[in-house]
């Protein structure tokens, strides 16, 4: 904010005072500076937020306001898009295409599989899904098992495994 528009806000009375006083100029330049960092900021504040551009020391505040900190194995690089795509998966959440897209973006991994109320023998079983994924994902297999149990629905069973990606 410039000197002149601060002076703007202030009562008739100061701004009648500032042609003849060189102390209220300058106290005025110095209230300018003083807003300079902060508006600069504000300018850009949607990096901040933004997953895809904010620093990379902002991503767990990030992760964990969109509650997908579980979504992102150490070192996967795939924290960025997690946690930009947290919003759309919430509106799916308990479904089996949120859990399908959820271990997609997550593992990065194609060909991932959800088989539902059928066990690993193909047999019936309900309230029950088989999720099957490639054999790359075997890594992330601890992950991949913490984001089934919390967002299939409670009272749903399953089965993980790691293939080729056969169909039951």
């Amino acid at each position: 904010m410039r000197s002149t528009e601060i002076a703007g806000m202030l009562p008739e009375v100061f701004q009648r005072a500032i042609p003849s006083s060189p102390l209220f100029r300058a106290f005025l330049d110095v209230m300018e500076l003083l807003h300079a960092d902060t508006e600069r900021r504000l300018a850009t504040i949607e990096t901040t937020f933004d997953p895809r551009r904010c620093p990379a020391g902002f991503l767990p505040m990030l992760a964990a306001w969109t509650a997908s900190g579980l979504y992102v194995s150490t070192g996967s690089g795939r924290q960025r898009e997690v946690i930009a795509s947290a919003v759309a998966l919430s509106q799916w959440r308990g479904t089996p295409r949120q859990l399908l897209a959820a271990l997609t973006i997550a593992t990065g991994a194609t060909g991932i599989e959800l088989h539902e109320n059928v066990d690993r023998s193909g047999n019936p079983r309900d309230f029950h899904v088989l999720v099957r994924v490639p054999s790359a994902s075997s890594t992330h297999e601890p992950m991949i098992r913490s984001i089934i149990e919390s967002e299939k629905p409670a009272h749903v069973t399953y089965e993980l495994v790691i293939d080729s990606g056969s169909a039951p």
